[in-house]
């Protein structure tokens, strides 16, 4: 028998990687949310980073690689371990805090990876396309998205990023921030 690996986004800095949160296997405490900033005028890629973000919205044309700014498994070894094949279901919670009522059409990403000592290794990219973020706090929770097995060596660790892709803002002009919690059901 298996047991599904739920894991919930803190913004509670990793001791192995600073600059990514931890990711706690629990729940209990409040939602970690912190923002991360839009600019005037927000459209295409940026990274919803873990610790918050109060450089503008970088308006990429595509993802980025990985940096180091998502967040982390270490409350638990995976070393020796690995997760089944299986379907990944992860959940944003956002909400666009500040002033104004903008509303935001996105395309939602998260991608899983095995890290090891900075060095990244793609274990599967989930997308919910096309949702519209606005100054509620929403749940936007994936379909199912399987992947594969993964087995985890000496020092690997499981590393979550989460990006979007701004397609479309509409309403008041846009001097806010995002804010994020993330949810991951592997089963």
């Amino acid at each position: 028998m298996t047991t599904a690996l739920i894991t919930y986004g803190t913004n509670v800095a990793a001791s192995t990687l600073s600059t990514a949160s931890k990711l706690a296997t629990a729940t209990g405490g409040t939602n970690a949310t912190v923002d991360n900033s839009l600019g005037i005028t927000p459209s295409g890629y940026g990274q919803l980073y873990s610790q918050g973000n109060a450089s503008a919205w970088p308006n990429l044309g595509s993802i980025g690689s990985p940096d180091g700014h998502g967040w982390f498994l270490e409350a638990i070894s995976l070393t020796g371990q690995q997760i089944l094949a299986g379907n990944w279901t992860p959940t944003f919670r956002i909400k666009i805090s500040g002033t104004g009522t903008p509303t935001v059409t996105a395309d939602l990403y998260e991608r899983a990876y095995i890290y090891n000592g900075g060095v990244y290794t793609l274990i599967g990219s989930m997308l919910l396309s096309a949702q519209s973020l606005t100054t509620t706090t929403t749940n936007y929770t994936f379909g199912a998205t399987s992947l594969g097995l993964t087995k985890f060596g000496t020092s690997d660790s499981l590393y979550l990023d989460a990006w979007m892709n701004i397609t479309n803002v509409s309403g008041t002009p846009i001097t806010n921030s995002f804010r994020c919690f993330l949810v991951n059901i592997v089963s």
